[in-house]
C-alpha cells in the first residue's frame, strides 16, 4: 500500500484531481477532465517530496482552469490503491517458475501471490474495461491522447513502493519504463520492443482478447526495475492497479528471459481485464499457454506438464500453488483450443464472466466453426481430456494435434498422463494397489495379451463420486472406442466389460475419475464449499480378470401357494441362481411371465455374482386371471449382451379374489324408491421382489349384486 503523510497545498489538490493517476506526469493533468476525477479516489502519495519544476508545472495549470481549482480544496486530499507488497513472497514456494530460465537460478511470478492479497482485500478498485456499463461511461472512443513519448518520466507505483523511471523506448503498443540509475544497452531494448511487437503482442491478444485501455494511451507499460537481484521474483502483474494504467513490471537484473516473462504476465493483464474472478488453475494454466504459443517447449514447460503428467491423480480444478497446479491448467487449456476452436475459443473462455467448469461448458455448447464435439458437460469433457493424455490418438477428440506427447517423461517432451498400473499376465486375476485420487484427478490402467475371453474390470472407491471408461482398441483397424463404465448406486462402483480382448480388441485401458462435488477452487477458500479439512480426496482398487466362461442363471425351483385362502393355488415363488466365474459380475435379470405364448408381465433387476459362488435371488408373482402361465428369466452383461436364459414347464395358476368394498343407503322419507348400492375393490397382481406387493393394481372387470 502506498501512502504518504503529506498534506497538500490547494494548488497541489487541483493536480491530484485532475489527473488520472498522480503517479502520471503533469502532460496527463494538462489533458484531464471530470471523467477522470474517479478513478482517483483511492491514490496516496508515498514521497514527501516535490521538484520546483513539479510545483511552477501545477502553478501554471492553475492559472488556466480557475473554475476547476475552486471546487477541489471541498473534496478529500488524501487517496490510495491498493497494490500488494513481496516483503513476505517466498519465490520457491509461493512463486510460479517462468519456462525458459535457468534450473540453476530459477525466475518466478508473484502474480498469483499478488492476486491472493488483492482477493483477500475484496478486490480493491476493481474496474471492468470491457463491461458494457464501463464502455457506457466513456465519454468518448479510444483516443490515445495519453500516449507516452520516449524521455517522459513518471512515478510508477511499484509492489516494493513507487520509483522513478523514465521512458526509454516506444513500441506501436507499448511504452518501455527504466527505473531512474538503472542501465539497459540499446540491443536489449530493440529486442523487448521487436519481440513485443512480432510476437507476443500478437499472440496473446489472438488468444486471451485484445489490450483495454483505463488509461487512455493505447499503450502497454512495460516496467523495468530492481526488484530482488537475479533470480528469484523475475516480474508480476499487480491487479490492484489495473484500474488506474496497463502496466507489467520485469526485473532489471533478470533480462535474459524478459520475453518469457512478458508473455506470461500480458497473458494475466488480459484475462484479469475480463474475468477477474476466474479461478486460477485457469489463469496460470493460460500463462504457461501463452509463453509456449509465443516460444515453443522449454525444460520449464516440460517440467510443469510432465509433474501433472506423472502425478494426474492431482486435481485439474484446484489451484494450491503446486508445479502440477501449473501443468493440469496448461495441458487442459491446450486441449478446449485444439478442439474448441484455437484462439477464438479460448478468447471466448477468457471474456465468459462465468468461472471454472461454467465456463468452459459454456464454451462447448457454442464451439466454434470447425470444432471437434468433446461433449457439453464437465463430465464429458474431463472424460475425453483424460483418454487424450493418456492416448494421445490422432483420433478425433481422443488426442492433442498441438503437442506431441511422448512416452517417457523428460526435460526434452511433454509426456502422456502416466498409467497406474499394467497388465498382461492372466493366469490369475488381477488387483491394483489401494491408489489415492483428489477431486478431479484421474488415473489409467492399461491392459493387453488377452485370451480371446472377454475381459472384465471393476473400479472399487472409498467414495461414491467416481466415473469412468474403458478405451478399447480395434485390433484389425486400430480403432478406439470409448464406452462408460457402469456405475452402481448402491456401492459407488464401476464395471465394464470388453469382448474379444486379445482377439478383437488387442489393447484395453480404464481410465478412471473422481468427480467430487467440491470442484473450482483457489486454495482452501471458503468459498469452494471448504470450511473444514481440504480438498476432497479418495481411493479406489481396480481388478481386472478374464470370464473363461459365461455367466448362468436357472430356475432351481417354483412353489405355488394360496393367497387368498379360497384352496386355490394364485401366486408363484420362484427361487433363481445366477453363476459367475469372474471375479465379480453386476449383471440384469429380466424375468417374464407368459400366458399363451404371450408376455403379460415383466421384471427386471440386478444381481451381483462371482468366484463360480450361486447368488441366490426369489421373487413372486401372482397372475390377474387363472389358466397355465409360463416364466422365464434371461441375464444382461454391462455391454447389453444376453449371457443366459431359462424356461420353466408351464404351471396352473388360479385368479387371486380382489378386494371388494360396497355400501347401501336407503331413502327414509320415501321407502317406497328402490334401495341405492354403491360398489368398488380393486384387482393387484404382477411381478414383485418383495412378497406381498405387486407391480399393478386394476380395476375389477364386474361386481357380483349378492342378495342377503
Amino acid at each position: 500500500m502506498i501512502e504518504t503523510d503529506l498534506t497538500l497545498p490547494p494548488c497541489l489538490i487541483m493536480y491530484e484531481r485532475c489527473s488520472i493517476d498522480v503517479k502520471i506526469g503533469l502532460k496527463r493533468a494538462l489533458t484531464c477532465n471530470k471523467q477522470d476525477v474517479a478513478p482517483m479516489s483511492r491514490i496516496k502519495l508515498r514521497n514527501n517530496t516535490t521538484t520546483p519544476l513539479f510545483l511552477v508545472s501545477v502553478m501554471l495549470l492553475a492559472s488556466i482552469s480557475p473554475i476547476t481549482m475552486a471546487t477541489a480544496s471541498s473534496d478529500n486530499n488524501t487517496t490510495e490503491i491498493s497494490i500488494g507488497n513481496l516483503e513476505e513472497f517466498d519465490p520457491s514456494t509461493e512463486g510460479k517458475k517462468y519456462m525458459f530460465t535457468n534450473d540453476s537460478k530459477p525466475v518466478y511470478s508473484a502474480t498469483s501471490f499478488l492476486k491472493k492479497q488483492w482477493i483477500d482485500e475484496g478486490y480493491p478498485d476493481l474496474v471492468l474495461p470491457f463491461s458494457q456499463s464501463y464502455m457506457n461511461s466513456k465519454s468518448s472512443t479510444r483516443n490515445c491522447t495519453n500516449a507516452w513519448s520516449q524521455g517522459d518520466t513518471d512515478t510508477v507505483p511499484t509492489s516494493s513502493g513507487s520509483i522513478e523511471a523514465t521512458v526509454q523506448k516506444i513500441s506501436s503498443n507499448a511504452a518501455i519504463f527504466i527505473e531512474n540509475g538503472q542501465i539497459l544497452s540499446a540491443t536489449t531494448l530493440n529486442d523487448i520492443a521487436s519481440t513485443f511487437e512480432s510476437t507476443i503482442y500478437p499472440t496473446d491478444t489472438t488468444y486471451f482478447g485484445s489490450m483495454p485501455d483505463v488509461d487512455n494511451n493505447c499503450q502497454l507499460e512495460i516496467v523495468i526495475h530492481a526488484i530482488d537481484g537475479g533470480g528469484g521474483v523475475g516480474g508480476y502483474f499487480a491487479p490492484g492497479i489495473s484500474s488506474q494504467r496497463e502496466a507489467v513490471f520485469v526485473d532489471v537484473d533478470d533480462m535474459s528471459w524478459r520475453n518469457t516473462i512478458l508473455a506470461h504476465e500480458l497473458q494475466h493483464l488480459l484475462h484479469n481485464a475480463r474475468d477477474p474472478y476466474e479461478n486460477l488453475w485457469i489463469d496460470e494454466g493460460a500463462a504457461d499457454m501463452a509463453a509456449y504459443l509465443c516460444f515453443g517447449v522449454t525444460s520449464a514447460l516440460t517440467g510443469h506438464a510432465n509433474d501433472w503428467a506423472q502425478n494426474s491423480n492431482m486435481s485439474v480444478r484446484w489451484w494450491n500453488q503446486r508445479i502440477a497446479d501449473y501443468g493440469a491448467g496448461f495441458m487442459f487449456l491446450m486441449y478446449l483450443a485444439d478442439k474448441l476452436g484455437g484462439g477464438n475459443a479460448i478468447s471466448n473462455l477468457v471474456a465468459d464472466t462465468a468461472t471454472g467448469g461454467a465456463g468452459i461448458e459454456n464454451l462447448a455448447a457454442n464451439p466454434q466453426p470447425g470444432s471437434v464435439s468433446i461433449g457439453t458437460t464437465m463430465s464429458e469433457i474431463y472424460a475425453n481430456f483424460s483418454a487424450a493424455v493418456t492416448l494421445d490418438s490422432p483420433q478425433g477428440a481422443f488426442g492433442f494435434s498441438n503437442l506431441d506427447l511422448s512416452e517417457a517423461c523428460t526435460s526434452a517432451f511433454i509426456c502422456k498422463a502416466q498409467k497406474s498400473g499394467y497388465n498382461d499376465q492372466w493366469v490369475d486375476d488381477w488387483t491394483s494397489n489401494s491408489d489415492a485420487v483428489e477431486g478431479w484427478g484421474m488415473r489409467s490402467y492399461k491392459f493387453s495379451q488377452g485370451s480371446g475371453a472377454p475381459l472384465n474390470l471393476m473400479v472399487s472407491p472409498t467414495q461414491f463420486g467416481f466415473e469412468g471408461v474403458v478405451m478399447a482398441k480395434e485390433s484389425a483397424t486400430g480403432t478406439w472406442s470409448m464406452s462408460k463404465l457402469r456405475i452402481d448406486p448402491s456401492s459407488g462402483a464401476g464395471t465394464g466389460l470388453v469382448y474379444g480382448f486379445g482377439n478383437i480388441t488387442d489393447e484395453v485401458w480404464l481410465i478412471t475419475w473422481y468427480e467430487s462435488l467440491v470442484d473450482d477452487c483457489d486454495y482452501n477458500f471458503a468459498s469452494c464449499g471448504i470450511t473444514t479439512g481440504s480438498y476432497p480426496e479418495a481411493a479406489i482398487t481396480v481388478q481386472a480378470g478374464l470370464i473363461t466362461d459365461p455367466a448362468e442363471i436357472e430356475i432351481s425351483a417354483i412353489e405355488n401357494f394360496d393367497r387368498d385362502g379360497d384352496n386355490l393355488d394364485d401366486s408363484s415363488r420362484i427361487d433363481l441362481e445366477v453363476t459367475s466365474n469372474a471375479f465379480f459380475e453386476i449383471l440384469e435379470v429380466e424375468a417374464n411371465a407368459y400366458l399363451n405364448n404371450t408376455i403379460v408381465d415383466t421384471l427386471t433387476f440386478d444381481v451381483t455374482a462371482g468366484n463360480n459362488v450361486a447368488t441366490e435371488k426369489s421373487i413372486w408373482f401372482t397372475p390377474p386371471e387363472g389358466g397355465d402361465w409360463t416364466y422365464s428369466v434371461k441375464i444382461t452383461d454391462v455391454t447389453g449382451v444376453i449371457v443366459d436364459q431359462a424356461f420353466a414347464l408351464p404351471e396352473n395358476i388360479a385368479n387371486m379374489e380382489p378386494v371388494a368394498s360396497g355400501s347401501m343407503a336407503t331413502n327414509i322419507t320415501q321407502t317406497w324408491l328402490p334401495v341405492a348400492m354403491y360398489g368398488s375393490g380393486y384387482d393387484v397382481w404382477g411381478f414383485s421382489q418383495i412378497n406381498g406387493t405387486f407391480s399393478h393394481n386394476d380395476t375389477p372387470i364386474a361386481l357380483s349384486l349378492i342378495h342377503i
